[in-house]
């Protein structure tokens, strides 16, 4: 618009996205997930940044996929700290869309 003061555009970039597997995981994902992760599982780890903010997925493709459908587990990292599935409703809720 016309007088209006523009404002700085927040890129989303696609920082990493590596097949990893259960061998390779950190130790920031809770125990209940990995103990549900066989070692024939296909898992991908995703890093998404925007600003200050990222965010890691781990997506987890069991053998029989497509006829499992893939769970994803999230953890968001920002200023304001760390949020996942057990802290934050709203990362819970985005797990349960994508694990579908």
């Amino acid at each position: 618009k016309e007088g209006s003061i523009p404002q700085p555009t927040l890129l989303t970039e696609l920082s990493s996205w590596r097949e990893t597997n259960l061998d390779k995981l950190p130790e920031s994902y809770p125990q209940k997930v990995i103990s549900h992760i066989s070692g024939k599982d296909t898992l991908y780890e995703i890093v998404v940044k925007r600003g200050k903010t990222s965010c890691k997925g781990l997506v987890v493709l069991s053998l029989d996929y497509p006829v499992s459908p893939p769970f994803t587990v999230l953890e968001v990292t920002s200023p304001a700290g760390r949020a996942d599935a057990h802290s934050d409703n709203n990362v819970r809720a985005i797990e349960e869309e994508l694990s579908i």
